[in-house]
């Protein structure tokens, strides 16, 4: 496809294999709310897009510095929280809908290792 005016072309990709979908501040603080998060804990966020959810974590975690972005370190999670995705292969330890400031319905996934099975 290009532009009428234009005399290149961009190539428009066929599928994206992480959609961007950035999560209300409402959300954020919901998620951190279900998930119970303390300034003992660490936060992680993969694909953190803009970092609202680490920015949010660190606003209320004023005991330490406890969030930071990361995609390799994950093998010491405990308590895992998505905002409207599930893994195909695990189910969560609970789900929860509500409906956020916006009106719009929202859906909630914590996995909390050890709990929850195939």
């Amino acid at each position: 496809m290009s532009h009428p005016n234009s005399k290149t072309s961009v190539t428009i990709p066929q599928y994206i294999l992480a959609p961007y979908v950035p999560t209300p501040p409402d959300v954020v603080e919901r998620m951190l709310w279900l998930a119970q998060v303390t300034g003992d804990d660490l936060v992680y966020d993969l694909g953190c897009g803009d970092g609202r959810i680490l920015i949010a974590a660190a606003r209320q975690l004023v005991n330490r510095e406890s969030a930071i972005d990361s995609s390799t370190q994950y093998e010491t999670w405990n308590t895992v929280i998505s905002h409207s995705f599930k893994t195909a292969d695990w189910n969560p330890s609970k789900s929860e809908t509500f409906i956020d400031v916006s009106g719009i319905e929202r859906t909630l996934h914590l996995w909390i290792v050890g709990e929850s099975e195939n």
